[in-house]
């Protein structure tokens, strides 16, 4: 039985140049509540990849609504979210939270006025934020190192991707399974966190456009949800759902199923 969890309305005023995004989450009837409204920059060159909003920065929103993901919300995390491109996710997170979090904005080049400038090379381990959130980040190989370094075994993370991409899978496994590390020389341990899941939806799309692209159907979607082991940002049980309780974690079997793309 396929189950809704939430969806959301993207509306670009051409004339005042309003970029308004309202996300729903749905209770356990199926009803949509109140939704979450939130003002993005206008996409000003969809040439950019940090100028667009990509199908799962849409899925995240949607995910990061949900009451479950709230709970487990210590009373005051630093949370980052890395690529943010307009941001949705991120202001999305922070406005249901009402500041209840601290939630910062970064990309390497950032378009949202409050984001700040961070180039995942940079990373350090004295880094104030205890969870890392990403949408559509692990879109090239080359970026899985540069990722994983910023996040860490020692910090939580949400990495929200299309499930028919190969490196979305690639991050999941070497965090899983440890790899070779090109920048060290030497093979990496398996990360020894206490929850490490991959977690499968369906993202349906109605004539969402980009220009260059049209997407009129469903968009495969996977959520890397990482718990470090002295996770102080999630307080429930391991066992506990992540976002609901509908969550699907992926197999071996899925990811061989999947037909993937770079």
């Amino acid at each position: 039985k396929e189950i809704s969890l939430g969806w959301c309305l993207e509306v670009i005023d051409e004339d005042s140049r309003k970029h308004t995004v309202t996300t729903y989450w749905n209770d356990e009837a199926g009803n949509d509540g109140a939704g979450t409204t939130v003002q993005v920059p206008t996409p000003s060159s969809v040439e950019a990849l940090s100028d667009s909003l990509w199908p799962p920065s849409f899925a995240s929103s949607i995910l990061l609504c949900s009451p479950t993901f709230q709970r487990n919300l210590a009373a005051t995390p630093n949370i980052l979210e890395m690529g943010c491109g307009l941001g949705l996710t991120g202001t999305t997170l922070a406005t249901k939270l009402q500041q209840k979090v601290n939630v910062t904005l970064s990309d390497i080049n950032p378009v949202p006025p409050d984001a700040i400038a961070f180039d995942w090379r940079d990373a350090t381990p004295d880094m104030p934020w205890d969870c890392m959130i990403g949408s559509d980040i692990a879109y090239y190989h080359h970026l899985l190192r540069p990722i994983l370094d910023t996040i860490s075994p020692h910090r939580d993370a949400i990495v929200v991707g299309q499930a028919n991409r190969e490196s979305q899978w690639d991050l999941y496994k070497m965090m899983r399974d440890g790899g070779y590390n090109l920048r060290t020389d030497e093979q990496d341990a398996p990360w020894d966190g206490s929850d490490l899941q991959m977690l499968l939806y369906e993202l349906e799309m109605s004539e969402w456009n980009q220009d260059f692209d049209v997407i009129d159907g469903v968009v495969p979607i996977a959520a890397l949800v990482y718990r470090s082991k002295d996770s102080s940002t999630f307080t429930v049980e391991d066992a506990a759902p992540w976002f609901s309780e509908h969550d699907y974690k992926a197999t071996d079997e899925d990811d061989e199923a999947i037909v993937k793309s770079f």
